[in-house]
């Protein structure tokens, strides 16, 4: 099957055919959802048992012009060879239904007519018969032979009658007569008259612009082949380009690699100067220590400030010029800033440095973009799982190089003796950031593949083209259904995600009797090792198997419900190391549970990967994709360039004035995630989805 398969002319007789004579009469009944739905300008209530017939479907004059005609040609180009795209086209073509629902003898009749279509062609020549004359039968010496022409039955509807005329054709079979056959059909070409399938396989098409002789069916010669298997006919026509469902499309895991790559980028030139940013304010500003918190705060949310107010920007770029310009040129202009910010020598140039990363910031957004056009709905939960992985890594080396390579010269002094680690102590950091930056930007420049598929616009009879539709304003795809929801579910997501960040180390680090854990750097350590390592593990192993079984919104809800419970953890440890002062069984107790606890927890990393498919989900159109992950990525980099501080800030007044026992920040942060559980149901469902996406194309084509 999977050779008959790739032959484009055949795929296109068989869908056409399906698509003339009718297949199932009536689609299994669906019932309206809650809240009820408008279709055509008319409101049908919830609970409402609906139905329809897949013939007014494949007879739409919009979807399928003349549909009365068969005509294989509306499925592939003039050449033949490829199959070609057809938003409306393929929306109408509905033959068994679709969805889970879909009938199951879908498979049977695709099976069915594939190989008896292709067996046929391979053993005979199909005429008309009224066209024949006796010609072909005669070169054959079957005129008094067993071979009848045969008259094929009307095709009967029990619910919409498909008119469909009887036809009477003459079957040759294609034996040691080939050359008296050959001869023959040539002479019929040259007359015009037309045979169903001759010497090149020709079937005959209804198509107008289309010559008696047009092959459809190329087979070869009409000699017998040496094995009749038709598993191998390949022969028939070279592969087709196209796969008929888009969903089964592999991974390309080349291209998700490189991504990933470059993906580790943006992270680690955000995080790698956290470790040394205030030694660097305090020695090129002279400032002092109270100062220095403000302007290395300052120049810490500046790559994010600028990274908002740009990224929108980037993402319509991507839209109109392509993914790949945009990711290369993005990639040099960071790995130029983060290279020359490590040798700046005043504030001004670390916050003028700093802004200019973060301009060119654009690398994020149309890397989401990139990997959301290289999968498909079965395989966009593994590619951005392993996304995410690589975004985690780059924020664990980020401040691991920054930290590990500041101050060479005191730090390694037998390896760094020059004198220009000297005078540019925090050089080296900059400089392995951005050498990394340079590689994945040269990596993508050479070997990323463009993702944008452009639209080709159908030129009209006098020859003019067809306008290029407008692409939509900010405001219109916000207010686009379900957009503006997935949106504000991303934001609050990013929110508790980045306000637990924030929270989490200056917990683990303050003293127990002010509610934290009192961590020394080894418990830190070991504990960012059981946060990194678990995360991986629950994007890379569990998301993708989850997401295929419960669904993205599925795996949102879930996490929504974890939320609480994980934050619920933290003052319940910091109660248990409280109590372990008077029972030392209850620290033990506590580096048993905790460990656990946190590895189990961090399985809502998960709902970071769900949310960015269902905002590929809802988006209205391709060409778009990349605005929209601009606009949540922009809520992310103004949600990053305040909430830190903020929380942070939050958590010290809270611990110093012991209000609420010091826990003040973790009710706070609770509370916000039980309102994440009401957020998620306000998400659209899978249908919804698909009739979102089918409502917003059936616009775009009027």
């Amino acid at each position: 099957m999977s050779a008959l398969e790739s032959i484009p002319r055949l795929k296109a007789c068989v869908k056409e055919g399906i698509r003339w004579a009718g297949a199932a009469a009536a689609m299994l009944p669906r019932v309206v959802p809650e809240g009820g739905v408008e279709l055509c300008g008319k409101f049908i209530p919830e609970g409402t048992v609906v139905t329809s017939s897949p013939i007014w479907y494949l007879r739409d004059k919009y979807a399928f012009p003349n549909p009365e005609l068969f005509d294989p040609y509306r499925w592939i180009d003039e050449t033949g060879t490829i199959l070609t795209e057809n938003p409306i086209r393929d929306k109408f073509y509905v033959p068994f239904s679709k969805g889970p629902n879909i009938c199951i003898g879908n498979h049977f009749s695709y099976f069915e007519l594939f190989l008896s279509l292709a067996k046929m062609v391979e053993s005979f020549v199909l005429i008309h018969a009224d066209e024949d004359g006796g010609g072909l039968a005669q070169a054959a010496g079957l005129i008094n032979s067993d071979w009848q022409p045969v008259q094929l039955p009307k095709r009967k509807e029990w619910v919409a009658a498909v008119v469909t005329e009887p036809l009477l054709v003459t079957a040759i079979p294609r034996t040691q007569h080939g050359t008296a056959l050959r001869t023959t059909v040539a002479n019929m070409a040259s007359s015009h008259q037309r045979p169903l399938s001759g010497d090149d396989g020709a079937v005959a098409s209804h198509r107008t612009d289309a010559t008696e002789t047009t092959p459809l069916l190329a087979v070869g010669d009409i000699a017998p082949t040496a094995d009749p298997d038709v598993s191998k006919a390949t022969t028939l026509n070279e592969p087709d380009r196209q796969d008929d469902d888009p969903e089964d499309k592999p991974l390309p895991g080349w291209q998700i690699f490189l991504l990933c790559y470059a993906r580790l980028v943006e992270p680690m030139a955000f995080f790698s100067i956290f470790p040394y940013i205030n030694q660097m304010v305090q020695e090129n500003g002279n400032l002092p220590i109270p100062d220095v918190g403000f302007y290395s705060g300052l120049i810490e949310s500046l790559f994010s400030l600028t990274q908002a107010i740009v990224m929108i920007y980037w993402g319509k770029l991507s839209d109109r010029v392509g993914r790949k310009p945009v990711l290369v040129f993005s990639l040099v202009g960071v790995t130029f800033a983060t290279s020359i910010f490590g040798m700046a020598q005043t504030i001004w140039q670390m916050v003028l440095f700093r802004c200019l990363a973060g301009v060119f910031g654009g690398t994020i957004v149309t890397m989401r973009t990139m990997i959301a056009e290289h999968s498909t709905p079965k395989t966009q939960a593994r590619a951005f799982s392993w996304f995410a992985f690589s975004g985690n890594l780059g924020l664990f080396l980020g401040p691991l190089l920054g930290g590990a390579l500041a101050d060479p010269a005191h730090q390694y002094p037998g390896l760094f003796k020059g004198q220009f680690f000297l005078d540019y102590p925090y050089a080296l950091p900059s400089f392995v950031v951005g050498s990394l930056g340079l590689t994945s930007a040269l990596t993508s420049f050479f070997f990323v593949e463009e993702t944008l598929k452009r639209e080709r616009h159908d030129e009209s009879d006098n020859g003019s083209t067809a306008p290029k539709k407008d692409t939509p304003s900010i405001a219109q795809l916000v207010k686009s259904k379900g957009v503006g929801k997935v949106l504000y579910v991303y934001g609050y997501i990013m929110l508790l995600a980045i306000a637990y960040t924030a929270i989490v180390p200056v917990f683990w680090y303050t003293p127990v009797e002010l509610g934290g854990f009192g961590f020394v750097f080894l418990q830190f350590s070991i504990m960012m090792a059981v946060n990194g390592i678990s995360q991986a593990l629950w994007l890379l192993i569990v998301f993708p198997p989850l997401q295929r079984r419960i669904g993205t919104n599925g795996v949102l809800r879930a996490c929504a419900y974890a939320y609480p419970l994980f934050f619920l953890l933290c003052p319940l440890g910091n109660l248990c190391l409280k109590a372990g002062v008077d029972d030392p069984g209850l620290v033990t107790l506590f580096w048993i549970i905790a460990p656990i606890g946190l590895a189990i927890g961090s399985g809502v990393s998960m709902s970071f990967t769900a949310v960015q498919l269902a905002l590929n989900d809802v988006s209205p159109s391709p060409q778009v994709l990349g605005t929209i992950n601009a606009l949540a990525l922009t809520g992310t980099s103004v949600i990053r360039s305040f909430s830190p501080a903020l929380f942070a800030s939050l958590f010290a007044v809270g611990a110093g004035t012991q209000v609420l026992g010091g826990y003040a920040i973790w009710v706070l942060m609770i509370a916000l995630a039980i309102g994440l559980i009401f957020v998620v149901r306000q998400l659209p469902d899978e249908e919804d989805l698909e009739q979102l996406r089918e409502q917003e194309q059936a616009q775009q084509e009027q």
